[in-house]
């Protein structure tokens, strides 16, 4: 499985996206919520490949939820934002983000030093298809967690699973998982499919929802759910850098003397 995943990420790293993802960097913002700083852009960010340093890395898988920043980037004459957090930068729209490299990250982070972070806060959360009238109840599954004694045991059982959906207006605009209710464990894209034992106030939330009559996941492989949560993150890195190449596509309108 592992041998698998590193050669679609081999594969990944030499398409003529990444490749093409050129061009010099204007300008950089830095934003929290108490306001903005400009980034000092070492002169590297300046040069014809200072994108580079932006979206030139292999994909990383996205962050844990938790504190972000926003990011502005303005090059050739087009501007748009991004989510900034621990290195790694993306537009919220796909699993796989990019590590940004230094000397940029640390400009970053000297900008971004005294600034409070944006915190991540859940809008809704389904458990089986049915909606929580509480999400902050199920906060706990964002944090850290300890892992569930049985996992290799969890996953010979899939039929057992239950479908489970955070949704947030941020960067984790929508992390989903299963729930196995025989352990009270979660694994979700940010454990890395690592079963990790819930607390029990959040146990008792996700039965008093599904009752005793409730639906389960259909039976699947587990290594086969885990090669395509693999396969999905690998290839949706890609839109963070065919984004920005067709913003730098569009034509542009003539300047007016």
């Amino acid at each position: 499985m592992k041998r698998v995943l590193i050669l679609i990420a081999a594969a990944l790293l030499v398409s003529p996206a990444v490749a093409s993802a050129k061009g010099p960097i204007e300008q950089a913002t830095a934003c929290g919520t108490d306001g903005c700083t400009t980034v000092a852009l070492p002169p590297g960010a300046k040069e014809p490949d200072g994108m580079m340093l932006l979206f030139g890395t292999a994909p990383t898988t996205r962050p844990s939820p938790g504190p972000y920043y926003r990011l502005r980037i303005s090059a050739e004459g087009e501007q748009w934002t991004s989510f900034y957090t621990d290195g790694k930068i993306g537009d919220g729209t796909a699993d796989a983000w990019a590590s940004v490299q230094e000397p940029l990250r640390s400009a970053i982070d000297r900008a971004l030093a005294g600034h409070s972070p944006y915190q991540h806060q859940l809008a809704a959360v389904f458990v089986d298809g049915r909606k929580s009238g509480d999400p902050a109840a199920f906060a706990p599954i964002l944090g850290t967690l300890p892992e569930a004694a049985d996992g290799g045991d969890i996953a010979r059982h899939a039929e057992r699973w239950v479908p489970i959906n955070l949704v947030g207006p941020d960067p984790w605009a929508s992390v989903a998982g299963f729930y196995d209710p025989r352990t009270g464990s979660v694994s979700m894209p940010e454990s890395g499919s690592r079963w990790m034992q819930v607390p029990a106030s959040v146990q008792s939330e996700i039965t008093r929802m599904i009752g005793a009559g409730s639906t389960v996941a259909p039976s699947r492989d587990s290594s086969r759910w885990q090669l395509w949560t693999g396969l999905g993150a690998l290839a949706a890195s890609g839109l963070l850098v065919a984004a920005w190449l067709w913003r730098r596509s569009r034509p542009r309108p003539a300047r007016v003397a």
